[in-house]
């Protein structure tokens, strides 16, 4: 079950956003999951996050959504792949900040790390 709280009605969300949450939250409840590879993704700005929120001084910061819009991308989506861990597992500093972003129930899938998966990358040919 899914114990993602429902949003604030008064905060300020991106139509699709608003949209999309409760669609999502009502299939996570039945056990089926929509969510992404990633959540750090500047297209999303006017559509899932709300621009205003990375701002500093005035200027749209890509650090700061970076940092900070896995809050956010939880708020619509029940569930994230964790692509990070391809090249590198993740330090549990990271984890940490990871699993405080996110409500109880959010789910995240993690690609295995090359080193695990790939003991030796093949030899590509061309074919003529």
């Amino acid at each position: 079950m899914w114990l993602f709280p429902d949003p604030d009605p008064s905060e300020d969300r991106p139509e699709l956003a608003a949209r999309l949450a409760p669609k999502l939250r009502s299939l996570a409840n039945r056990g089926v999951y929509f969510g992404t590879s990633s959540w750090k993704y500047e297209g999303w700005l006017g559509s899932i996050y709300n621009p205003q929120r990375y701002t500093t001084r005035g200027k749209f910061s890509t650090r700061k959504l970076e940092d900070t819009c896995l809050a956010e991308y939880a708020r619509t989506f029940p569930t994230v792949c964790g692509d990070f861990a391809f090249y590198q597992f993740p330090s549990v500093d990271y984890w940490q900040r990871l699993f405080e972003a996110v409500p109880d129930g959010f789910l995240v899938g993690l690609k295995v790390p090359e080193d695990i998966t790939v003991a030796k990358w093949p030899g590509h040919f061309t074919v003529r």
